[in-house]
């Protein structure tokens, strides 16, 4: 009997699981700008996120009008410095 309810409880989270997953991969961008959104106000008082202004970012769009993209690595471009 207690197999049977662990069975029972342990497919019931799974499929919770699945279903959080699902609505996750179905909106990839809300949840990448979700995420984005929170590290940037982690980081609003620190002296990165006072000298860009990041209190005032709202979306990915201020984020990326507010931080310059320089010193990003592409793949194309650490492979050249090797």
């Amino acid at each position: 009997m207690m197999e049977r309810a662990a069975v029972r409880f342990f497919g019931w989270c799974a499929s919770r699981r699945r279903r959080h997953l699902e609505r996750t991969w179905r909106d990839v961008a809300r949840v990448q700008e979700a995420a984005l959104l929170n590290l940037v106000g982690a980081a609003r008082d620190t002296e990165f996120g006072l000298v860009h202004g990041l209190s005032g970012v709202r979306s990915v769009a201020d984020y990326q009008s507010r931080v310059p993209g320089h010193g990003i690595v592409t793949a194309s471009s650490s492979s050249r410095n090797r």
